[in-house]
């Protein structure tokens, strides 16, 4: 291994084109070279692989990686790479080839990248945690990946593509061979997917060649040298990330990974590369330790950057987009207090321009886009020709032959040959009919004395400042912003914030600052033990008029009367008119206290609150269309009284704002209710893993029942041969009484009837027996275990009449041909039946359960006559023989319980509403159902019917349905909407019936499966708490159900899957029971997510409830 050498190269005046800049002066011509060409310097290696090997040829022992009380030294990091790299070649990837890296943060995450490279691969790296199944589906062929390799919690999230598993392969010695670390500068070493305010996201695919210039030549180092530590925060999905895992690696450092705990992190190293509103969490004076840090993806406050300087960090801003490879330009100096904030010059072997519209120089300090280009420029967008042309273009002024990129920022040159970022290109917006850039408002905001960070959004017409902290003093902050701005481009309303809401990459999240202005206004009053000092006065300030909050809580068991109005002066909101009666209650009150991302300004709003409670230690949400307490909600309270606790009680009470649109965070308190999820501890799960499988899943409620009937039937059917056996005429009737049982468990009314009387028990009773009846759709199992018994009565019957007409004792041939028709009808409909054979081919089932047990029926009644007529004592009519037989009568049963859905077949008419590609909802008039129901709908009633939750809204008649595409017959419907559709029988229960069973229940849904779920959250029969998680349910579902639920329900948490990531199911779901004291949970997805919930549930002790695939 070479040493590494670093020389400095002059870069010649001829490079330049003269006639290219012909149309500046002369001066600013000898500026746009000096300021624009960054220093030439040749790094010392060609691949970010090889300059990591001369590390751990260097210094083996040195630990390169730390995470969670883990480590690994550079020795060990290259044995798990080698190993990689190998099983990488034996699986064919080859040179060029970009391999998908799915991980988290991990020792295991950075052993994955360093492989990936020695297999002279490129990786696509993604959070398996966070990354969505679209992205993932989009992102695999559009990178053209053929292999994947991941942590193993994530192969399923792969599943038709070839995939090597971290654990399997880092460790393995069958992999551990010499490998050749070759490449070449050229070669791709990453390809980071961006994605945007529209359409799919692009990959950037960035050369070993750009990061090499970034990582191993000054500043873009940062510091790192052998034996410092740099600090690893952001998601491997964000180029940033890059700069601090393969910077560490290539400079001899140790990578500190954060788990859980970031202040662990933060106090132990020297090094941090982190977004400006990451660093703004932490006070440098907490951590004398840090000795770099440099920030970029967004706009550094300078008291920030000052704070930093005064505790003697060495502060590095810098800019760039990712396909400018992370950063193109940094200040060369690090920040001195006082300094005016600047992006800094291009770093070596980089070029910057600014150029207006025509990609003409500007003179030196006037404003425009600017471009990167040099060492640094990607090779482009992958798969996207077209949009490469036109960002990348052919450096005018170069005659090297290399490319820039038009960044879509601003900027202009100062004096001293450093840029100002003027913000983005696209943040432009006019008000009043002038041009304002938005960014530079923000510095405008952030320039006040006491304030940290700012941001300034144009929402509507009006444009709106935010500021933090929220000690901030808005006097000052306005006239900070009066001194650089004109009138038109000062904000017209000012919002302080408690704390700062961030983006998966650590920025600020405006659309989270946004939808603070478009939705209501949940106001959180905290009640403790503590001796509370008047109540508190929050004020929220507009250009023409102050909104104060004067808050109190509500009575307790008398609803509040809340009026709000806002004049152009002072108004102000008294919740409530009770502070005497809570101290009477032993429930002393702390002041108001307005959480970060729950506070809503009011504009003009008028409304009537009522109904605010208190509850120990809940959360309870009231809205304007909720005016009294129901019965059940009186009943809970009044079992539930309120006494003095160390642990604080919260109410939240939701106040709309007239006119604003909702959103689906309208219901998140302190931001998002998610937030920090995925570092929760699991509580552990109560019994082994043994004893738990064989009650949740083996011996489950279901097997058990079918046991019971199994059992008793096998005990009958075992005593009968032990005695010697039972003739042909008994057994048949067992057989009909089978069949009649099985029947009977799925009769519409029979249904109904079980549900009724399970979920009759009063919430008085134990939670130990409510939970055993709230599993009544069980029942299943009794169905299936009479089903099973009757096909091996069946059989032993077929033998008996066998026999008997062998031995011509009284069995004819007649019957034993329809002994054998109906059991091959029964084995085949018990074959189509079965769970995993039934999923694949479901029309299959459907067709021969219906057809096969029609002809199944016809043949019995047949075998009935015949067996009957066969075995009747000598001179008794037929007639009398049937009249006087079980098997007559059962049999007139079982016809009847056929044919009884089928006398209610009915064409009715249908009101079809498509909701989205995805969605449609159809609206029925004929009958009004209850909550739980469903009904059977057919558009063909002899081929298919389809069964579909019904939502109805209380006191008013009818019903609808979400059709949600998942198949030919829904991608169907909502393609052509029907007007007309067949229904049959009358509604019957679902699962979802069981929820007055309990008093505080959790109620999750993914996609359409809100559709059971909404009529229970609209009767309110139950304290519940809605957790939806589905991609964008507003473009999906539509405003009017979202709203509807939000009405119901505000304190629903809805997660959007596109925008979040697929979440972990469990933890979320015991986190909103850990929060809302619930007694159990019930859900309704797909079968992988629902038996995992409802295990992972019941396995720590917690009830949950949901649909089984069993029967």
């Amino acid at each position: 291994m070479r040493a590494p050498h670093l020389h400095s190269l002059s870069r010649p005046l001829m490079q330049i084109t003269p006639h290219s800049i012909a149309n500046l002066s002369p001066e600013d011509q000898a500026k746009f070279i000096s300021f624009g060409l960054g220093s030439t310097y040749t790094p010392p290696f060609q691949t970010i692989h090889e300059a990591f090997e001369y590390q751990a040829a260097q210094r083996p022992s040195a630990i390169a990686v730390e995470h969670d009380g883990k480590s690994a030294t550079y020795f060990e990091l290259k044995q798990m790479s080698d190993r990689l790299a190998v099983a990488l070649k034996q699986q064919g990837v080859k040179s060029g080839d970009r391999v998908l890296l799915l991980v988290q943060r991990s020792i295991s995450m950075v052993a994955g990248m360093l492989g990936i490279l020695k297999a002279g691969a490129a990786y696509v790296p993604q959070d398996g945690g966070i990354v969505t199944d679209s992205t993932l589906a989009h992102i695999i062929p559009d990178a053209g990946v053929q292999t994947v390799v991941c942590l193993r919690k994530f192969a399923a999230r792969v599943p038709n593509t070839r995939t090597l598993v971290l654990e399997d392969v880092i460790d393995n010695d069958d992999y551990l061979k010499h490998v050749t670390v070759a490449g070449k500068s050229s070669d791709s070493v990453y390809a980071i997917y961006t994605s945007g305010t529209t359409g799919k996201p692009k990959g950037v695919d960035v050369t070993h060649l750009s990061v090499v210039n970034l990582l191993l030549t000054d500043p873009g180092r940062v510091g790192m040298r052998p034996g410092r530590r740099v600090a690893q925060l952001l998601n491997v999905a964000f180029d940033m990330a890059q700069w601090e895992c393969l910077g560490s690696a290539a400079n001899g450092c140790t990578l500190c990974i954060r788990g859980s705990d970031w202040k662990g992190v933060m106090s132990s190293v020297d090094i941090v590369i982190a977004t400006p509103s990451v660093m703004q969490l932490y006070d440098p004076i907490d951590y004398p330790n840090i000795k770099y840090v440099a920030t970029a993806g967004e706009p550094c406050p300078k008291p920030l950057a000052d704070k930093l300087a005064a505790a003697g960090v060495a502060y590095y801003n810098s800019c760039g987009p990712t396909e400018v490879t992370i950063v193109n330009t940094m200040t060369p100096l690090p920040h001195a207090v006082g300094d005016e904030m600047n992006i800094g010059k291009p770093l070596p072997n980089n070029t910057v321009y600014v150029l207006d519209e025509d990609l003409k120089p500007l003179p030196i300090g006037a404003p425009g886009i600017m471009w990167g280009g040099g060492a640094c420029a990607a090779r482009g967008y992958i798969g996207l020709p077209e949009l490469t042309a036109k960002k990348f273009k052919r450096d005018p002024f170069l005659n090297d032959g290399s490319f820039m990129f038009n960044t879509g920022d601003l900027g202009k040159w100062r004096e001293d040959g450093s840029l100002i970022h003027l913000g983005r290109a696209d943040d432009q917006v006019k008000i009043k009919g002038f041009r304002v850039e938005l960014d530079g408002v923000t510095a405008s905001l952030e320039s006040a004395d006491g304030v940290t960070t700012a941001c300034a959004l144009l929402i509507g017409k009006e444009l709106v400042g935010f500021v933090y902290p929220e000690t901030a003093d808005i006097e000052k902050v306005k006239e900070a912003c009066a001194k650089v701005q004109p009138y038109y481009a000062r904000p017209s309303r000012y919002i302080k914030l408690e704390t700062v809401p961030k983006t998966a990459n650590g920025k600020i999240d405006k659309r989270a600052l946004r939808a603070m202005i478009e939705t209501p206004v949940p106001v959180t009053v905290t009640v403790s033990n503590d001796v509370a000092p008047a109540p508190a006065t929050v004020e929220v300030e507009t250009s023409t008029s102050k909104l104060t909050f004067t808050p109190f809580v509500a009575a307790i068991n008398k609803p509040a009367q809340v009026a709000i109005s806002n004049r152009l002066s002072t108004a102000s909101v008294n919740i409530g008119n009770m502070w005497a009666q809570l101290q009477e209650h032993g429930a002393p009150v702390q002041p108001l206290q307005i959480t970060n991302e729950s506070f809503r300004p009011f504009n003009e709003a008028s409304a009537q609150v009522t109904g605010s409670s208190i509850t120990s230690g809940r959360s309870i949400s009231s809205s304007a269309s909720r005016s009294t307490l129901n019965q059940n909600e009186k009943e809970d309270l009044d079992s539930r009284s309120i006494t003095k606790k160390s642990s604080v009680d919260t109410v939240i009470a939701s106040l709309p704002v007239l006119g604003a649109a909702k959103t689906d965070i309208a219901a998140e308190k302190g931001g998002n209710v998610w937030d920090g999820y995925l570092d929760d501890e699991l509580p552990e799960k109560m019994e082994p893993k043994y004893v738990r499988n064989l009650r949740h899943i083996i011996f489950s409620l279901y097997r058990r029942l079918f046991g019971v009937v199994f059992i008793v039937n096998m005990s009958i059917f075992i005593h009968a041969l032990v005695e010697g056996g039972l003739p042909a005429n008994k057994i048949g009737t067992i057989v009909v009484g089978n069949i009649c049982a099985a029947v009977l468990m799925r009769q519409d009314y029979v249904l109904n009837l079980i549900f009724n009387i399970a979920c009759a028990v009063p919430r008085s009773w134990p939670l130990a027996i409510r939970r055993i009846a709230g599993r009544v759709y069980h029942h299943g199992g009794a169905h299936s275990g009479s089903g099973i018994s009757a096909i091996i009565w069946l059989i032993y019957f077929t033998v008996e009449v066998t026999r008997d007409v062998v031995r011509h004792r009284g069995a004819s041939i007649a019957t034993v041909v329809i002994t054998y028709l109906v059991l091959s009808l029964l084995l085949a409909m018990i074959w189509f039946a079965y769970p995993k054979r039934r999923s694949t081919a479901h029309d299959n089932f459907e067709r021969t359960h219906r057809f096969f047990g029609w002809g199944a029926t016809a043949l019995v009644w047949a075998l009935v006559i015949l067996l009957t007529n066969d075995y009747k004592a000598p001179g008794v009519s037929l007639a009398r023989a049937l009249r006087t037989n079980a098997s007559f009568w059962m049999i007139c049963v079982i016809t009847l319980a056929i044919m009884s859905s089928w006398l209610r077949l009915r064409k009715v008419n249908v009101r079809s509403v498509v909701l989205s590609n995805h969605a449609i909802r159809l609206y029925f008039d004929y009958t009004t159902p209850k909550t739980g129901h469903f009904v059977r709908v057919s558009k063909s009633p002899l081929m298919e019917w389809h069964s579909f939750a019904t939502i109805q809204e209380p006191n008013t008649p009818g019903f609808s349905l979400v059709v949600s595409r998942a198949g030919d017959w829904t991608g169907q419907t909502i393609e052509n909407p029907p007007t007309q559709l067949w229904v049959r029988g009358v509604p019957t229960y679902g699962v979802l019936r069981i929820v007055p069973l309990f008093r505080r229940l959790v109620i999750v849904a993914t996609g359409s499966g809100i559709g059971p779920c909404a009529p229970a959250i609209f009767e309110k029969r139950t304290h519940m708490r809605l957790l939806w998680t589905s991609p964008d349910v507003r473009k999906t579902f539509g405003n009017e159900l979202v709203d509807k639920l939000l009405d119901a329900s505000p304190d629903a948490v809805i997660y959007d899957t596109r925008k979040h990531g697929k979440p972990d199911m469990v933890k979320l779901t015991l986190r909103l029971v850990r929060e809302f004291d619930a007694e159990a949970v019930a859900i309704i997805s797909n079968q992988k997510l629902t038996e995992k919930v409802v295990y992972g549930m019941m396995s720590r002790g917690i009830p949950a409830f949901g649909a089984i695939w069993d029967s």
